[in-house]
């Protein structure tokens, strides 16, 4: 599994880019959806109220989020009582629905650095504009005029900063469909290694073997082989065999997964050779890398990555 961090500047366009990933097949966890949700909870509204007072609730009793804001932006002790209030659970729900995830997940989060990088995240992608693209975004979605903007960002740490911390930044400073092709390039990465894998199968011998991992190597299907003896006590034909053979793991990505099963197909000599392919669930960050690197056949030439 692959998670994507995203963020950027406030206005930037970090949503239009996770649409754009959604409909390349990512699965998309939105921090703001679940702070909406939380904010129908009964707990959360009661701490508020004994906060702030009722003047935060509409008649109907649902709370009103410009008026919080206005109070959490009013004082940075506020800010930070909300922060405390709400990040925490945000976190914990969305790790859940990671984790219930069985593809590359973004995980758009605005305040990702401010609340701290969790540990589930490989990458992080940034999404930036021009300050004039944004407010003009802003002032139409919001009614927000450059104060409040300014107001905003001052609680936030350095845009700069979350840049610098960022392994791929997306410039939005053009066209839509510019955007759309930025989004497209980093989506075909992040799809090709979302998805590691180790493939499985037994030799007859070390010759078969490294011949078989040579083949595989060659047509870039594997990054990576092992070679290890092996003892194995199998049923075959109605009888119980004991041989010594080899196993060959091949380290690799899902959608090389055919190409390598028809490779192993064709060169092995078993009338019956069990290949068993498992999915790997977390794989550190520089060995997606270099399963891109090694395998996609196309030079890392993307967006900035720190």
């Amino acid at each position: 599994m692959l998670v994507i961090g995203l963020t950027g500047d406030v206005g930037g366009g970090k949503s239009s880019v996770a649409l754009l990933w959604e409909k390349e097949g990512a699965h998309i966890v939105d921090a703001d959806k679940i702070v909406r949700e939380l904010w129908r909870e009964p707990e959360i509204i009661e701490a508020a109220v004994t906060r702030w007072g009722s003047v935060i609730l509409d008649s109907d009793g649902s709370v009103r989020p410009q008026v919080i804001a206005r109070l959490a932006f009013s004082d940075v002790r506020e800010y930070r009582w909300l922060c405390d209030l709400i990040h925490p659970k945000v976190m914990r729900r969305m790790e859940r629905a990671v984790f219930a995830s069985n593809r590359w997940v973004v995980a758009e989060i605005p305040l990702l650095f401010e609340v701290g990088v969790p540990w589930w995240v490989d990458f992080v992608v940034y999404v930036t504009a021009p300050p004039d693209e944004r407010l003009a975004r802003l002032s139409s979605a919001r009614g927000w005029g450059e104060e409040e903007l300014r107001g905003r960002e001052a609680y936030l740490l350095p845009r700069e900063e979350k840049i610098r911390s960022s392994h791929w930044v997306i410039e939005n400073d053009g066209t839509p469909e510019e955007l759309r092709a930025k989004a497209a390039e980093l989506a075909e990465m992040f799809s090709f290694f979302s998805e590691p894998i180790e493939v499985t199968v037994s030799c007859g011998s070390e010759e078969e073997a490294r011949r078989l991992s040579k083949a595989v190597i060659d047509r870039r299907k594997a990054a990576c082989v092992h070679v290890y003896p092996i003892e194995s006590l199998y049923w075959w034909k109605g009888n119980v065999e004991e041989d010594h053979e080899w196993e060959v793991s091949f380290k690799t990505v899902l959608p090389l997964y055919p190409d390598l099963v028809g490779i192993i197909s064709k060169e092995h000599s078993y009338e019956v050779p069990v290949i068993n392919m498992a999915s790997v669930v977390k794989a550190n960050r520089d060995a997606l890398l270099w399963l891109w690197e090694e395998l996609s056949g196309e030079p890392d030439n993307h967006a900035h990555r720190s």
